[in-house]
């Protein structure tokens, strides 16, 4: 399939379709969830399924708005803003106590907004007081970090160096001057390749760019000078995300809609095929969706061996970990149970002052619900479904559970982006563009949201 037949078919399947960092998606969670409800799912997640657990932590400042960001956020340079956020934060840490015990952890995230919007001592004293609260760690486990490079100092790499960070993910998105105007986001190559040579100099040798594609202004000639200076600067992982254009949701956003012209269906995904294409060229693998990966990475190695899987920070190595969110906004996740914090700070802030937790809303995974959300998961990793093992685990025929399914699965098929037997699905190398759109034939909440177009972003 050549680019122009890949375009006409994402033309034809351009629709609004969930990403499927979770299933059932966040739009599912609700407000009768509560506290008590989330911390009964975690002990028997821990009593079932062992100690392994990941952690995130959200630190929701960031200096300057981005136009683009949809992020769970507050910018503006108000520093006072930092100190109850981390009591607040130190809280929740201790709102786990009866359980800490019982955790050993494998991953530490922080995501944001910029979690180097925390001074470099700000970031060592979280980070301790988080090591000191669980007693158990992996030897092996993974700390990882989001920094933007306009607000990064060589201070900000050496204490994440000094407290053990492995990987660094620079939010990048283009390098071409006119793109970064009209986002609002100055932030030179040479900024970033400093922090770069810094970090690896300092044995921080797993980076991590994001990149997006489908900004104002974004030409193939203007993004393909973005991704010859990405592949020169050779990050471990690159996250090459569609701008998402949900103006009823992010404000900022609205002023695109009165200066810029964005790219169209057609537009957008050539410019993700020539990303594809030089990125294959310069040795990355492609994993799915939106991720790619050197070869030697361990994400590629997990896409592999039919190990990676998806959860709220998207891609990980980590199978079968639960995990446990800390801050405004965060989602935790068990096998039993998904759980919201309140998204503004401040509301963050007076729950966890007033209440000791912070659970706004969330829900319990149904039955059902899990037997989807491990077909949808095996989609977007592995790219393969045995048909028949999950008749046996519904104790009906999937065209019992999935209404039409060998209808829509016969499409998908006769498009090339499966092969399917009466037995087993596979996504083809084409197929693997359209991840979401496969997932989504086995998504049981969809089809309410059939005529809603506010809900979830684009698939192309």
């Amino acid at each position: 399939m050549n680019t122009e037949e890949l375009i006409a078919l994402s033309e034809r399947y351009s629709t609004r379709v969930p990403r499927y960092t979770s299933y059932p998606t966040a739009v599912e969670f609700n407000r009768e969830f509560t506290p008590n409800i989330w911390r009964n799912s975690l002990a028997s997640d821990l009593a079932h399924y062992g100690p392994r657990t990941s952690l995130y932590i959200h630190i929701p400042f960031c200096k300057k708005l981005c136009f683009f960001c949809a992020c769970a956020r507050e910018a503006g340079d108000n520093r006072s803003r930092v100190k109850p956020y981390l009591r607040s934060l130190m809280q929740e840490l201790a709102s786990y106590r009866d359980v800490a015990n019982q955790m050993t952890i494998s991953q530490l995230h922080l995501g944001g907004g910029s979690p180097n919007y925390l001074t470099p001592e700000e970031l060592h004293a979280l980070i301790e007081s988080v090591r000191a609260f669980f007693p158990s760690w992996e030897r092996s486990a993974e700390l990882s970090i989001e920094f933007d490079p306009r607000e990064t100092s060589l201070r900000h790499i050496e204490a994440v160096q000094a407290l053990g960070f492995s990987r660094i993910s620079f939010g990048v998105q283009d390098f071409h001057p006119a793109i970064q105007k009209a986002i609002h986001r100055s932030q030179s190559r040479e900024i970033t390749e400093r922090l770069v040579q810094e970090s690896r100099s300092r044995g921080i040798s797993e980076i991590n760019f994001d990149l997006i594609y489908g900004l104002p202004e974004q030409t193939l000639a203007t993004w393909k000078e973005t991704l010859q200076q990405v592949i020169e600067l050779r990050p471990n992982r690159l996250a090459v995300y569609g701008y998402a254009h949900v103006d009823w949701r992010a404000q900022n956003q609205r002023a695109f809609n009165e200066k810029f012209n964005l790219p169209n269906t057609h537009e957008r995904i050539a410019l993700f095929c020539l990303a594809h294409s030089m990125l294959r060229d310069a040795g990355y693998d492609y994993l799915g969706m939106d991720h790619f990966a050197l070869n030697d990475d361990s994400l590629s190695k997990a896409h592999r061996e039919g190990t990676m899987r998806r959860n709220f920070m998207g891609y990980s190595t980590q199978a079968g970990v639960r995990v446990v969110g800390l801050g405004a906004s965060a989602i935790s996740s068990t096998s039993y149970a998904y759980s919201q914090n309140h998204v503004p700070i401040q509301a963050y802030n007076d729950s966890m002052h007033l209440l000791g937790n912070a659970v706004v809303r969330g829900m319990l995974i149904s039955p059902d619900d899990a037997i989807r959300r491990d077909m949808i998961e095996q989609i977007m990793c592995t790219g393969r479904l045995q048909l028949e093992e999950y008749s046996e685990r519904f104790a009906e025929h999937l065209s019992v559970v999935f209404p039409n399914l060998y209808e829509r699965l016969a499409e998908l098929q006769n498009d090339g982006l499966i092969t399917l037997t009466d037995s087993s699905l596979e996504v083809t190398r084409e197929g693997r563009f359209f991840l979401r759109n496969i997932a989504s034939v086995f998504d049981g909440h969809l089809p309410k949201y059939a005529a809603e177009t506010k809900v979830f972003s684009s698939s192309v």
